[in-house]
């Protein structure tokens, strides 16, 4: 846990820009009103993650993202209250005829512009991913990193990007509909090596949706 004094410069600074009371905050955060005294002032019993946790989660900021900034500096708070934190996972979907490549967990984290992220979905329901395979070239190559709102799974709107399961192949595909079909549709012009896919609208078992790709980014 960082030093108190830079805990107790991030915790006043967001209780400023939040408007927040320390009644409000404890009564938000579940912890008593002493609990935030404790923290403010940096007297009493020694503040464990756990409640440091629920403080700023009420707070509107992840805890590794608040303990990042009190070790930075107090003076530096700004910008990273104006950034969100998104994991990136070691699984890597294919654009390809399916499949993946997976390791457990994930690798990283990148940051975003909270107002940019925010204005899209919540920042906690999206992942990235690295993309292996071309069917999806030239929208997406193969390295593109994808940023997927995992809590978009209950749709399926023709012409937009989603990261899938077919038959427990991971896979990024273009929506598409005939009548009584999802369509799984490739970018690539070579039909022949990445041909479209008709999933029939009542076999659930073996097709599931896991979001929604939302953006994308590429190195040169």
């Amino acid at each position: 846990m960082p030093g108190t004094s830079q805990a107790l410069a991030v915790v006043t600074y967001l209780l400023n820009r939040r408007g927040m009371s320390k009644d409000e905050i404890a009564g938000a955060a579940g912890v008593t009103r002493r609990m935030i005294d404790y923290t403010l002032v940096g007297e009493g019993k020694q503040i464990g993650n756990k409640a440091m946790a629920r403080i700023s989660a009420a707070l509107g900021i992840p805890l590794h993202q608040l303990l990042s900034a009190a070790l930075a500096g107090a003076s530096n708070f700004p910008a990273y209250d104006e950034l969100v934190f998104v994991r990136k996972m070691n699984a890597r979907p294919r654009g390809g005829t399916g499949g993946l490549e997976s390791d457990e967990g994930f690798s990283t984290r990148y940051t975003f512009r909270r107002d940019w992220i925010t204005g899209k979905g919540n920042p906690e329901n999206m992942r990235l991913f690295d993309v292996v395979g071309d069917s999806m070239s030239p929208a997406i190559m193969e390295g593109d990193m994808v940023l997927v709102d995992q809590s978009k799974t209950g749709i399926w709107t023709p012409g937009r990007i989603y990261l899938i399961t077919l038959n427990d192949a991971f896979m990024i595909k273009r929506a598409g509909m005939q009548p009584g079909f999802f369509v799984l549709q490739s970018d690539n012009k070579d039909k022949v090596t990445h041909p479209d896919i008709l999933v029939p609208v009542d076999a659930p078992d073996y097709f599931m949706v896991h979001g929604q790709v939302i953006w994308s980014c590429r190195e040169f």
